[in-house]
């Protein structure tokens, strides 16, 4: 074998995280930066903010997972090339985490990339799915099996969508923020422990504080590790069983990771022989914010779910555990290990 030559990338780029009070104010300083700006809206969202820029070309579109598919992102493309949108155009997407998934995917690959600006519509996208370029596809009835990491030139936080966020919303962002607390911040947790969902929905002067924390640790994580090697990996605490049963009993992405949290902090006390305050401190964080800790349990719908996890390197995932509340760890578990303690979860009723 004979070396030819090597070669080294270095990409020096930064995502701008911002807060906005005006979207359409917003929408028309970014349509001064190129000749050409599309913005895809989620069309449910489009009835209460409508982006009235005449500088912008509008595309309405319906959001939530069914979006994520090749068969539905096929027209979105098509309809890009209709509009002549070239790389030097500015794509907006103003939506949830589905929406934001899906047109991070075609920015990423159309004209091998154009400039994208993100604006997240949800709380849960808010504090977690719009940040860190990861953008997907689900297929074959599994979570994200084909996707990118691009990053956006700039996310725009617009709190006054939390205004009309139902109620579902709500708990399924609140699950990554108490996600947050428990694998890098244990003040957070206790903060948590003196609100409850309606509390902080009349706070927010709090409510900002809470997400800018958020967005923040996500940031520092993701700055350390943009391609999800170490670091990165444990921003996936309850994620891993979460995705089997948001695919299998069609859930809220919030409310499965939740449930995905209680079993993950029953296997961290078994694989670390920590103390058992860890899953209670939790159960009563997700019940404070009316994030369900109970399930009808499948173990052979969710064993086989697990098997497709996109993680898994031949029999081993890289499984997120906790050594205490603040401090997430990665430990490579087996297969074999995971289905016996979904024996065991079945058996004890961790979650059911």
């Amino acid at each position: 074998m004979k070396k030819i030559s090597n070669y080294q990338v270095t990409i020096n780029y930064e995502t701008e995280i911002i807060e906005i009070d005006d979207l359409n104010f917003f929408v028309d300083m970014i349509s001064l930066r190129s000749k050409k700006t599309i913005c895809i809206i989620d069309r449910n969202l489009s009835v209460l903010y409508p982006v009235t820029s005449k500088k912008v070309h509008v595309l309405e579109v319906e959001s939530g997972e069914s979006i994520k598919t090749m068969e539905s992102v096929r027209p979105l493309i098509q309809s890009f090339l209709d509009h002549q949108i070239d790389r030097s155009s500015t794509m907006i997407v103003i939506g949830g985490g589905a929406l934001t998934d899906a047109i991070g995917f075609i920015a990423s690959i159309y004209l091998r990339g154009i400039r994208m600006i993100v604006v997240p519509s949800t709380l849960l996208s808010m504090v977690d799915a719009a940040i860190g370029g990861k953008n997907g596809l689900n297929f074959a009835q599994a979570k994200n099996q084909l996707g990118t990491i691009y990053q956006p030139e700039t996310i725009a936080i617009f709190p006054k969508f939390l205004e009309t966020l139902p109620e579902v919303e709500w708990t399924s962002g609140f699950a990554e923020i108490i996600k947050y607390g428990l694998i890098a911040d244990s003040d957070l947790c206790l903060e948590l422990l003196d609100f409850d969902l309606a509390k902080i929905q009349n706070d927010p002067t709090k409510m900002m504080t809470w997400m800018t924390k958020c967005i923040q640790i996500k940031s520092r994580i993701v700055q350390q590790d943009p391609t999800d090697k170490a670091l990165r990996k444990t921003l996936n605490f309850g994620h891993t069983i979460g995705h089997v049963l948001e695919s299998s009993y069609n859930i809220p992405h919030g409310h499965a990771v939740g449930l995905g949290m209680i079993v993950a902090g029953y296997i961290s006390e078994r694989e670390f022989q920590i103390d058992n305050t860890i899953v209670p401190l939790m159960i009563r964080l997700l019940n404070q914010f009316q994030i369900p800790t109970q399930i009808d349990w499948n173990y052979a719908a969710i064993a086989n779910g697990i098997r497709k996890d996109k993680k898994r390197a031949n029999e081993i995932i890289d499984f997120v555990l906790l050594n205490k509340i603040g401090e997430a760890v990665i430990k490579q578990l087996t297969l074999t290990q995971i289905e016996e303690y979904l024996h065991i979860a079945k058996t004890e009723q961790w979650i059911s």
